[in-house]
């Protein structure tokens, strides 16, 4: 991120900048994992400032995210808002061909998710990994197949 943009954050969003960038630096010396290796009682809430958390509500509001707000949430969607904000490159969001739904990264992706892979800053070493479309566990079973089905596709045109 451009030291520019973070000159104008205030205080409190630089002080939690600060902590996010040690979390994703933690977590990215961890490398991957998958649901059964975090440790339980983690949180998977990036901390907003009241006014952040604020600004976050009305965007899910505006914006209608489809975005579940609990506990056991499977999509840290504070840590998408807190990287668009900042910048960062990896908060980026598109329309899934296979179902035509707005996807998120798996950047910010909690065990939860039932496509939870290594991309996400929660994983550890062995979590499933990306083969194309395809979630492959470390033992090379299929988790998850996202190919859009062909005749999915015909029936969308």
């Amino acid at each position: 991120m451009a030291s520019t943009k973070r000159q104008q954050l205030t205080p409190d969003e630089r002080k939690q900048l600060a902590w996010a960038d040690q979390q994703m630096e933690a977590y990215g010396q961890l490398g991957a994992s998958g649901p059964s290796t975090v440790a339980l009682g983690e949180e998977y809430r990036t901390p907003l400032s009241p006014d952040n958390e604020s600004q976050f509500q009305k965007w899910v509001r505006e914006q209608r995210v489809p975005y579940r707000d609990e506990a056991n949430a499977d999509y840290d969607m504070r840590g998408f808002w807190l990287g668009q904000k900042t910048n960062d490159s990896r908060a980026t969001q598109a329309m899934n061909a296979g179902d035509g739904r707005m996807h998120f990264p798996d950047t910010w992706k909690t065990p939860s998710h039932r496509t939870f892979s290594n991309e996400s800053i929660y994983a550890t070493p062995d979590a499933p990994h990306w083969e194309g479309n395809r979630l492959v566990a470390t033992d090379g079973r299929t988790i998850a197949d996202e190919d859009p089905s062909p005749s999915l596709l015909r029936r969308r045109r």
